[in-house]
């Protein structure tokens, strides 16, 4: 594998693929950068990705992956066309901060691009839905579709309404695990007591303690620090539960 460009991206992806004992090495044109990557024994090389005698030395006739984690257009255009005329078979990704350069980059040989506005969004709509209770093998499918076809879905109008599957999922309920926690206004009531689904609208399906698990709970169990709540409800009603079952927040010493 080879990766071009040794900023922040590619230090980050370097260090991951050092911990997966995956082999790489890094061609980067800094001088300083190259200075500090081979005192931290990291196999990088000093040189220009868009000149081919460069891109032979660090081996991409061999390599299965190219990453251009670099942000100099030009040269990442032109080296994508060579890396591909150097290898044919060698899988491209490109790093872009500009969404107009998607298509063009594609043309010219890279498999996938990358575009840094579009990744920043998908991350939002993943923690805002991980907030709501969504099934993340949901959040996973949907977040597949949003990068499908070079980020078809967020780059056209016309395209951008998600599948009814989704939508229905939305609407659906789904099911949570709570951990009792210390503190939780909910620990020393009974199921009776606390009352969840007149409050909230979630029903508890279970209460696992410890080993044992109790399905259909009796209404006078009383709860206590550890239990996991299994609970069912709408993705509305479940964050609701949540907030009653949640300990207080740390009072604020005054000044």
């Amino acid at each position: 594998m080879v990766i071009v460009g040794f900023g922040v991206n590619g230090r980050n992806l370097a260090r991951v693929l050092r911990a997966a004992h995956i082999k790489y090495r890094v061609l980067e044109l800094n001088g300083e950068a190259v200075r500090r990557g081979l005192a931290d024994q990291e196999p990088i090389l000093y040189g220009d990705a868009t000149r081919r005698e460069i891109l032979e030395h660090a081996g991409i006739a061999e390599a299965d992956v190219v990453v251009f984690a670099i942000s100099d257009l030009e040269a990442v255009r032109r080296a994508i066309r060579l890396a591909r005329e150097l290898n044919p078979k060698v899988r491209i990704i490109v790093r872009t901060r500009l969404v107009d350069e998607i298509e063009e980059l594609h043309r010219r040989g890279a498999d996938e691009v990358i575009a840094e506005e579009f990744e920043t969004s998908i991350e939002i709509f993943t923690r805002v839905l991980e907030h709501y209770h969504i099934p993340r093998n949901i959040i996973r499918a949907e977040t597949r579709a949003l990068r499908g076809g070079g980020y078809e879905m967020m780059r056209s109008p016309s395209a951008s309404r998600l599948p009814e599957s989704f939508l229905d999922m939305l609407a659906a309920g789904t099911t949570e695990v709570f951990r009792l926690e210390e503190g939780s206004p909910a620990i020393g009531q009974t199921l009776h007591e606390l009352d969840l689904r007149r409050r909230t609208g979630v029903t508890v399906i279970a209460v696992v303690r410890g080993e044992r698990s109790h399905p259909n709970p009796h209404p006078d169990l009383r709860l206590e620090t550890g239990d996991n709540l299994v609970l069912m409800g709408s993705h509305a009603e479940m964050e609701q539960a949540f907030d009653l079952l949640e300990p207080p927040p740390p009072a604020q010493d005054q000044a």
